[in-house]
Order: structure tokens, then C-alpha cells, then sequence
């Protein structure tokens, strides 16, 4: 279960190829609790000199949070604290930018040459027996304003990652449950 692991921060050690850990991030979404949510997608934003973050709360309700921060997480305890998105009303349709439980593995990526920022949910869709399926959104925010502009083929997937190949934006996905 998620909610007994915490996030870690590997570096990569050139020299001999180890990888070694350096920092763990924790979630405080304004009740005190430090969570060990995990599943953040996380960048450093050069001309606003801030990290940005996402994350999937499995500690409130499985909903999205966010954040805007100063200060190196990559080193050291960090507690991060966090917005969570407003929860949805019962049956919000999935291509709702909105705090839906059981939203999952968000990644989002800005690209500087279209102005626009990009967002991956892994959202349950009950139109494919509640399996999970990307949904993805543009938005001229990081955190607000995202509008719906497209989804994954089929489902049951989890764990993608925006890519930026020369100037093609690509969505690689890293997971289905039948092949397991």
C-alpha cells in the first residue's frame, strides 16, 4: 500500500554508475500531516527560480495536489507543502480538469515553444470497466486553467512521462496490468 512509503531522491554517480540516495520528500497539505505520498512529477522553473510539483495524495482521499517552492529538494528531509485540487462532484465527467479521486500518476511539462503547459492524469474511466486511462490537458498555467485537448487509446495504464524528441512532444507510458 502506498500510503507506508515515502518518496525518495537518487543521484547518479558518473564515476562508478551507483545510484545514491539524497534526499526523501514528504507532503503537508495544510493538516499537519507529513504524508509519504509518492507518484510526484517535479521541475525546476530556471527564470522563476521555483520548483513546481505535482503529486497524487493516496493519504486524502487519492486527489491531486500541487505546489510552488524555493529551496533544493533534491537533498536532505524535505516537507513540501502542498494544495490539493478541489474534490469533483460524484460522476464529473473524466475529461474534467478537477480533484477526482483516484487520479493518479500526473506528469506535466512545459513547452517553451507553444507557450503551454501540459498535463498527464491517470484517471479511471468507466467506460473501460474503471481501468485507468491518460487523460492529457494544456493549460498557460502550471497549477490552473487546464483545458481538455485529448486521451489515451485504451486502458489500464499508469507511470507516463512527457518526452521532448527534437521538437516532437511524445507521451510514453510505462504500464499495462495484462501483461503483468
Amino acid at each position: 500500500i502506498q500510503e507506508k512509503y515515502f518518496q525518495a531522491v537518487f543521484s547518479w554517480i558518473p564515476g562508478t554508475a551507483q545510484l545514491e540516495m539524497t534526499g526523501a520528500l514528504f507532503f503537508d497539505s495544510g493538516d499537519g500531516n507529513w504524508c509519504g505520498d509518492i507518484s510526484s512529477s517535479i521541475l525546476y522553473h530556471r527564470e522563476w527560480e521555483k520548483w513546481l510539483l505535482w503529486v497524487v495524495s493516496f493519504n486524502h482521499d487519492h486527489v491531486l495536489g500541487h505546489a510552488s517552492f524555493e529551496g533544493d529538494p533534491r537533498f536532505g528531509v524535505n516537507v513540501i507543502d502542498i494544495e490539493l485540487m478541489k474534490q469533483a462532484p460524484e460522476n464529473t465527467p473524466i475529461t474534467t480538469f478537477a480533484g477526482i479521486p483516484h487520479d493518479e500518476d500526473p506528469d506535466f511539462f512545459y513547452d517553451e515553444a507553444q507557450d503551454k503547459w501540459y498535463m498527464a492524469i491517470c484517471r479511471l474511466d468507466p467506460s473501460i470497466n474503471n481501468r485507468y486511462r491518460y487523460i492529457f490537458f494544456e493549460s498557460s498555467d502550471p497549477f490552473d486553467g487546464y483545458k481538455y485537448i485529448g486521451q489515451s487509446l485504451e486502458g489500464s495504464e499508469t507511470g507516463g512521462s512527457f518526452v521532448k524528441i527534437k521538437d516532437e512532444l511524445l507521451f510514453i507510458c510505462g504500464n499495462s496490468f495484462e501483461k503483468i
